[in-house]
């Protein structure tokens, strides 16, 4: 398998961001390319099975999954440690596999994301997505530096 790595700091706490990640249904409002993501089994935790449907040159793809690692404060790091989110494609064009790590830093948390890729076009593909996971990363840093809402999205009232 072909991996790639990117990270970025987020101003918030840990945890804020970690639930931009863990809750797939939130993906799209920081993959910009995603039309829609979520779970078809379980609660979130691993095991738990998903679909997600990406614009690809103008075409819809769709990517069945399995969240293979969820690893939050609630789960006993106490904040402390770092929260993990993982899965690997079941079904789709794309053999890949990832896991997204929140670890408390002094100025909020650092995000990483590793993805790996096999099959015949894993470099190829991996090099592609560095750009495009250090994209994603940006839009997750917008995303939750303005409170959890798209940019130009208000905020809801309360």
């Amino acid at each position: 398998m072909a991996t790639t790595e990117v990270q970025t700091r987020i101003a918030l706490p840990a945890q804020e961001v970690f639930a931009l990640i863990a809750q797939p249904d939130r993906h799209p409002l920081w993959q910009k390319d995603l039309t829609s993501d979520g779970l078809v089994s379980g609660d979130g935790t691993a095991g738990s099975r998903g679909r997600e449907v990406r614009r690809v040159m103008g075409r819809s793809v769709t990517t069945e999954y399995e969240i293979t690692e969820h690893t939050d404060s609630t789960d006993g790091t106490d904040g402390t440690g770092p929260m993990v989110w993982g899965f690997r494609s079941l079904r789709g064009p794309i053999d890949m596999a990832g896991v997204f790590t929140c670890a408390p830093a002094d100025d909020g948390c650092e995000v990483r994301a590793r993805i790996s890729f096999g099959g015949w076009s894993g470099q190829a593909m991996a090099r592609f997505a560095t750009r495009q996971f250090a994209g994603y990363l940006d839009d997750l840093k917008e995303l939750a530096e303005s409170g959890g809402h798209p940019a130009g999205d208000p905020a809801p009232r309360a």
